[in-house]
């Protein structure tokens, strides 16, 4: 069953590939963002979390961005 669940998630577009590329954007929209609010004299950080930016989501669920 471990298989065919890796198949299915691998064919909807859920496989470790995108996983690695999605949390490397938000990785990277993180620091953008934090380097912004710093620029505009704000001492703030920014993070992502959720199933966006774990990868855990596929194409089409129209899931929401979650930001801290």
């Amino acid at each position: 069953m471990s298989i065919r669940l890796s198949e299915v998630l691998t064919d909807s577009g859920a496989c470790k590939d995108t996983v690695i590329e999605r949390r490397g954007t938000f990785f990277w929209r993180e620091c953008v963002m934090t380097i912004i609010d710093q620029c505009a004299g704000m001492d703030s950080e920014c993070f992502h979390f959720g199933s966006q930016s774990e990868g855990t989501t596929i194409p089409g669920l129209q899931s929401d961005i979650d930001l801290l």
